[in-house]
């Protein structure tokens, strides 16, 4: 479970890299550190013994919600730019 979260996880960061918006720099910077993060905890995760990992496991769907969050911002302004 936790190789399909990493594969996703390195998918979002590649996209985020590809990303042309220069508009919210500081924004985007946040998502690629979120999504960094994210990956981190999933390495710590397997390199912790199952009692501690097992904790870890919130923080890291938190920090992964809240690049989600971010990411679709960033989707639904773009949108609303072209739109206007």
């Amino acid at each position: 479970m936790a190789l399909v979260v990493a594969i996703g996880l390195i998918v979002a960061l590649l996209l985020a890299l590809v990303e042309q918006n220069q508009a919210y720099k500081t924004a985007g910077r946040l998502r690629l550190g979120l999504i960094g993060l994210g990956l981190v905890g999933i390495v710590g995760m397997h390199l912790v013994p199952n009692t501690v990992g097992r904790w870890i496991v919130i923080p890291i769907f938190l920090i992964i919600l809240a690049e989600e969050a971010l990411g679709r911002w960033f989707f639904y302004e773009h949108l609303r730019q072209r739109v206007l």
